[in-house]
């Protein structure tokens, strides 16, 4: 849904990456300062009981401030990421964009089990995730395939010109 929001808005309000991915994340900024203030949730520290959001940052900061200073790393690291994909929805399609978001996470969990860096879960569960995995890679490459096609068949009809005024001097 958000690839789509972002090739609505990138197209129709004229907003570079940046601007666009800058001016989406303050709403989100926005929902979320209500949660991270006021609702408490268990945490698995011992001789704690529920705390919030901002509780955790400030025990963090007190006891790794490094801690922080990683977070911080990853947050500019995604805003990175999201102005790239944001650009990508712009100059493609959100089609496309989604179908590579699902493509590099089922390659990557294949990555990961060829890796045995994961195992497959017991039972039928394990069959399932591999059906998925194939599943999304398979769907992604005939959506390219498809689209290959499309456009070699546009380029081939639009290369062959028909004389239709020929045709219809013969019927005269």
């Amino acid at each position: 849904m958000q690839d789509v929001r972002q090739g609505i808005l990138g197209t129709n309000v004229d907003l570079n990456a940046l601007d666009a991915t800058i001016y989406m994340s303050l709403p989100a900024v926005g929902f979320l300062l209500g949660p991270i203030f006021l609702v408490p949730h268990p945490v698995g520290w011992p001789d704690q009981g529920l705390l919030t959001d901002w509780q955790i940052f400030l025990k963090t900061l007190e006891l790794s401030p490094g801690t922080i200073g990683l977070a911080v790393m990853s947050g500019v690291l995604a805003l990175c990421y999201n102005i790239l994909q944001f650009g990508i929805v712009q100059s493609l399609s959100a089609t496309h964009t989604a179908f590579a978001g699902n493509f590099n996470k089922a390659a990557t969990i294949a990555l990961a089990l060829c890796l045995q860096m994961e195992r497959l879960p017991d039972g039928i569960y394990g069959v399932v995730m591999l059906c998925a995995v194939s599943g999304s890679i398979l769907a992604f490459t005939s959506y390219n395939i498809v689209k290959i096609w499309g456009v070699k068949l546009y380029e081939r009809l639009s290369s062959t010109s028909l004389d239709l005024s020929r045709e219809v001097s013969i019927v005269e």
